[in-house]
C-alpha cells in the first residue's frame, strides 16, 4: 500500500496517533491502493505574547487578543517600574502553548514607600513648617487656631501624628496653631 501522510494539530488526540484515514478501517482495499492518513500533530500552540514593561489592562488586552488568559497577580514594590506595570511573566515571552492557558504575572506596586520620622514642630512658625512638610512630600490637612496663653500667635502648638512617629511621604499633618484665623494672625491665614 502507498500512503500519503499529512499532520493536523488535535487537542483530543495525542500527537503521532491517527486522525483520519481514507479508505476507513476494515474495508478491503485493491493492492498498491492509495492510503492518506492524517496523524494528530499534538494541540496546536502559539507565542507567549510578550508584556513585560506593559501596563496590567493593556497585558490583559493582550494576552487575551492572543488566545491566552491572566492567570495569578503577584505584586511587588519596584524603584525601576512605574506602578501597575508588568515586571515579569511566566510562562516566558515566545514560549508556545496551546490557546487558553493561563499567564501569571508579577506587577509592580510602584517605587517603596519613602519613610519620614517625624519632626517636633511645637513653638515653630506656621510658615516654616508649611515649607517645611512640603519640602519633604507631606501634606497639610487641618489647620485648627486655638488662643494659647504661653506660645506666641502664629507658632505650633502641637500637631498629629506626634514628634518622633514613623510616618510615609504623601501623609497628611493636621496642625493645631496659636491665635485665631480671622486676622489676629498678621502674616499667617
Amino acid at each position: 500500500l502507498d500512503a500519503v501522510v499529512k499532520k493536523e494539530p488535535s487537542s483530543d488526540t495525542p500527537e503521532g496517533h491517527v486522525i483520519k484515514q481514507d479508505p476507513p478501517a476494515n474495508l478491503n482495499v485493491k493492492p498498491n491502493k492509495l492510503v492518506r492518513l492524517t496523524l494528530s500533530a499534538g494541540s496546536e500552540t502559539f507565542p507567549v505574547p510578550d508584556v513585560a514593561n506593559r501596563f496590567l489592562e493593556t497585558a490583559q488586552t493582550i494576552l487575551k487578543n492572543a488566545g491566552f488568559q491572566r492567570g495569578q497577580l503577584a505584586t511587588v514594590h519596584s524603584d525601576g517600574y512605574p506602578e501597575n506595570t508588568v515586571i515579569a511573566q511566566t510562562p516566558v515571552a515566545g514560549s508556545k502553548y496551546p490557546p487558553n492557558i493561563s499567564v501569571h504575572l508579577l506587577v509592580s506596586l510602584g517605587g517603596h514607600p519613602k519613610v519620614l520620622v517625624m519632626p517636633d514642630l511645637r513653638r515653630m512658625p506656621l510658615d516654616e513648617v508649611r515649607a517645611l512638610l512640603e519640602s519633604h512630600g507631606l501634606k497639610i490637612g487641618k489647620e485648627e487656631y486655638k488662643p494659647h496663653p504661653e506660645i506666641d500667635r502664629g507658632l505650633i502648638i502641637n500637631h498629629e501624628p506626634a514628634a518622633d512617629a514613623v510616618i510615609q511621604v504623601g501623609q497628611v499633618i493636621d496642625l493645631e496653631v496659636s491665635g485665631s484665623r480671622r486676622g489676629e494672625i498678621k502674616g499667617y491665614s
